[in-house]
């Protein structure tokens, strides 16, 4: 695999560390405005997780023409680091093989909006082009 390749998939880990750990931060503030701080904890937790991992998806297939290889790959790298030490100290249940399995396809629903989105802009742009080219030589 190419050295920008993997540059792509460690700039999307790290932003899906930073976005979910800025939730994390936001959602604890909520939650210490409530009456019962633990209700939504868990809740929070899971939201964190997978917006960061959408974002982390996103921002690894920029650029990319293998975006989705690289969300794919963000995405598993992201579960490993989030939850693997989360499952270290608790047991293994389905709801944590779900949680493993909604990571991976946040990362990757998050490179296939942004893969489709800049598939249209580029095709618009390259229609363009081909017009302006057949105007100027006359083709």
């Amino acid at each position: 695999m190419k050295p920008l390749f993997w540059f792509k998939v460690i700039k999307g880990v790290w932003f899906t560390v930073l976005v979910s750990g800025a939730l994390l931060c936001l959602f604890t503030f909520f939650s210490l405005k409530m009456d019962d701080p633990s209700a939504f904890s868990g809740l929070y937790a899971n939201v964190a997780l997978l917006v960061g991992s959408f974002v982390g998806g996103n921002m690894a297939a920029r650029g990319e023409d293998s975006g989705l290889l690289s969300a794919l790959v963000c995405g598993v790298i992201c579960m490993i680091i989030i939850l693997l030490p989360s499952l270290m100290f608790s047991s293994w249940g389905a709801d944590s093989l779900l949680r493993a399995v909604l990571t991976v396809l946040s990362s990757v629903v998050g490179a296939f909006i942004f893969g489709r989105r800049e598939s249209r802009v580029s095709g618009r742009k390259s229609a363009k082009k081909r017009r302006e080219i057949a105007r100027r030589y006359g083709g």
